[in-house]
């Protein structure tokens, strides 16, 4: 599934949302780097990579997706987590 296209000044801008992101993410069998999920949602041009990346790193800030240690990305849902503390 794309994203929305917006045209401006004769520029294509590609407006993410993150519901887009959480749709595509629920339908791979596993996490994702960026770069997989920019070329699965046809992100092509630097500057829309760039909007997916802070998109991305809003996402997790937000609680709606993890980063692993790889740099992967799913959603919480996805993933078995227990919640609690390491003494």
């Amino acid at each position: 599934m794309k994203p929305p296209v917006l045209l401006s000044f004769g520029q294509v801008v590609v407006l993410i949302l993150p519901e887009h992101i959480l749709e595509h993410l629920n339908q791979r069998s596993g996490p994702a780097l960026l770069d997989e999920i920019a070329q699965e949602l046809s992100l092509d041009e630097a500057d829309n990579r760039e909007a997916l990346r802070r998109r991305l790193i809003a996402m997790v800030r937000d609680g709606q997706l993890l980063c692993n240690r790889r740099g992967q990305y799913a959603p919480i849902g996805a993933v078995n987590l227990i919640k609690g503390e390491v003494l």
